[in-house]
């Protein structure tokens, strides 16, 4: 994957959303369901999500994981590695 610039100005729809999510999707392939935010942001407010956090849910919908508020207080190697020791 290379690194690319990502700037979009902020979605005033729910389509423009899922839109920015398609492309990203186009850049970086995932193994797993991305889930994009209601445009009243149910998911940020109920998981105070803003600034930024990394979160793991089960298939279920349950919250598996959430990290501390980023950038600073989270780390991707944590989420690797809880995907790791639950890996099927």
């Amino acid at each position: 994957m290379g690194k690319t610039d990502v700037c979009y100005r902020q979605p005033k729809t729910l389509q423009q959303r899922l839109t920015i999510a398609a492309t990203f999707l186009k850049e970086y392939p995932l193994e797993w369901p991305l889930v994009v935010d209601t445009m009243e942001n149910c998911f940020e407010t109920e998981y105070a999500a803003w600034p930024e956090r990394l979160y793991i849910m089960t298939s279920d919908g349950k919250l598996a994981f959430k990290s501390k508020p980023g950038p600073f207080g989270f780390f991707p190697s944590e989420v690797r590695a809880w995907l790791e020791s639950h890996a099927t």
